[in-house]
């Protein structure tokens, strides 16, 4: 049985304490979740990962930038990453979140990094997704999207969250658009105004979506990390993945 506390106080006491968490500690903890911490080391697992034939993503990690000439930084860092992803051969697919790139600042710079790193993209036949942060950011994230797809990028993903209460409406107002979505559950904690906060109410919701945008037979990625063994969960899985195999996902990069 779960509930309300499940989600929030435990997840609040987690997050107040990583600051606290010694540097060691928190890499080794972190070690399955993160690829490398350089470059080289995310490529080599992106190669080991391909020749067990998965998809990849690469996201340069990091938020919250201080100044203009980082958030310039961290858009020539994507612009080399998507360079020796396809030297290498690699699958040419980079992850990445306003935040990093200057949104705090500026949602104007940030769109300028995003477009730059996008436009390099296209060159390379590669694909770009958007992160979704924060509810406090989602409108600004939505609006920066439709802007690039509006301005003719179309190598371009969005994520959206299933424990918002506004997703569905988000569904449909990108309908026009036919996005490639990928749908997680969110990480970000959120208030009961903005989101569920029961683990079984966001799991339907969850199924909810993803069968909605399997029907519609839309771009879809599936991103789930509760690693629970949770049968439902695995069945809704299953029939999207179902639906995706039999209409080829439009062809678009499923990360």
């Amino acid at each position: 049985m779960s509930s309300a506390a499940d989600t929030g106080l435990f997840d609040r006491l987690v997050a107040q304490a990583v600051p606290f968490v010694p540097g060691p500690l928190v890499r080794r903890l972190g070690a399955p979740y993160v690829a490398g911490i350089t470059l080289s080391e995310a490529l080599e697992l992106v190669r080991r990962l391909r020749e067990q034939g998965l998809q990849t993503t690469v996201d340069i990690l990091g938020e919250d930038v201080a100044d203009r000439q980082a958030a310039l930084a961290a858009a020539d860092a994507y612009l080399a990453t998507l360079d020796a992803l396809a030297e290498g051969g690699l699958p040419t697919n980079v992850s990445l979140k306003p935040s990093g790139l200057g949104s705090g600042l500026s949602w104007e710079l940030a769109g300028e990094q995003i477009e730059r790193i996008v436009t390099h993209a296209e060159r390379l036949g590669a694909f770009v997704r958007i992160d979704m942060e924060d509810a406090t950011t989602t409108d600004a994230t939505l609006a920066l999207y439709r802007a690039l797809r509006s301005a003719g990028h179309e190598s371009l993903g969005i994520v959206l969250q299933a424990r918002l209460w506004r997703t569905e409406r988000d569904v449909e107002a990108l309908a026009d658009l036919v996005p490639n979505v990928r749908l997680c559950k969110g990480i970000y904690l959120e208030p009961p105004q903005i989101a569920l906060q029961d683990r079984d109410a966001i799991r339907r919701n969850y199924s909810r979506l993803l069968r909605r945008r399997g029907e519609e037979l839309h771009p879809l990625v599936v991103c789930q990390r509760d690693g629970d063994g949770n049968p439902g969960d695995d069945l809704v899985l299953l029939l999207v993945l179902r639906v995706l195999l039999k209409h080829g996902g439009d062809g678009a990069p499923l990360v």
